[in-house]
């Protein structure tokens, strides 16, 4: 808490990307190394910048309103059959 208020009504949730940012995940692919979570994270990154982007698809795309039907003994044993 800060005196304007929530520090998180006041970040900007964008992120700048640098050439260093990607440098892993270019050397991992050069040694056929898979770095799952590391491309996710620059993935994430990227979407960041893309902020104009994201404000516009949200106002086109729609979560789901309606909950899904999950029927637990089935996929439990689909699980176990994988």
């Amino acid at each position: 808490l800060t005196p304007n208020g929530h520090i998180v009504n006041h970040m900007v949730d964008c992120v700048d990307l640098k050439d260093s940012d990607t440098w892993a995940a270019i050397e991992a692919t050069k040694l056929g190394v898979p770095v799952p979570t590391l491309n996710a994270a620059l993935e994430a990154r990227y979407f960041s910048v893309m902020k104009d982007d994201r404000v516009e698809a949200s106002s086109i795309l729609k979560s789901p309103t309606d909950t899904p039907v999950i029927f637990k003994d089935q996929a439990v044993d689909d699980l176990q059959k994988a």
